[in-house]
């Protein structure tokens, strides 16, 4: 069931023109008189000024996802071949604890069924960042043992006289570089 709001800008659908309005710069009486004149209705100055603090969060929140995103792109234009999975895992665990640390009445009021639904998730993206954490060092480990073979194919293969062509080759394909 959808929390019911309590704000009388909500109650009227004014967010969004209120939002332009705080954009644009204009003041607590001319966004009062505005909302008045456009669209019939009347707020207080203690409800605007309590839904504007909901309107700067979510701003702010807007504001540091993009920044987010612009760091992420920056890296991975600059690092193409980088694994991302540990640092978006650590990314999405910090924005559910701070989620969860801003929520105070909300997070009072959460049905237990709820609570222990985004405990669970939380669990879970945990485990997978520890599953990819295991999956990343079998596979370097398994890349070192076919270096390893593919050192000695090439030493064998010298020893027994055959082309470095060809030794390259061969190494090529054991090392997945060639078809």
């Amino acid at each position: 069931m959808a929390r019911k709001s309590r704000s009388t800008i909500e109650r009227h659908g004014l967010q969004e023109f209120i939002g332009h309005l705080f954009e644009s710069g204009a003041t607590y009486e001319e966004i009062i008189k505005n909302v008045r004149e456009a669209r019939g209705k009347t707020i207080t100055r203690s409800s605007l000024s309590r839904w504007r603090q909901t309107w700067a969060s979510a701003e702010e929140q807007i504001r540091v996802a993009q920044q987010d995103a612009e760091a992420i792109l920056k890296v991975m234009q600059a690092k193409p071949g980088m694994d991302f999975s540990e640092p978006a895992i650590q990314m999405v665990l910090g924005k559910m604890v701070r989620r969860l640390a801003n929520a105070n009445e909300a997070f009072e009021n959460l049905p237990i069924d709820k609570l222990s639904s985004l405990l669970a998730k939380l669990a879970r993206v945990q485990q997978s960042g520890q599953a990819l954490g295991i999956q990343r060092d079998r596979l370097e480990l398994l890349k070192r043992k076919v270096s390893a073979v593919a050192e000695t194919v090439k030493e064998t293969m010298t020893k027994a006289g055959v082309s470095r062509e060809e030794i390259t080759k061969m190494v090529d394909q054991l090392l997945g570089v060639t078809a």
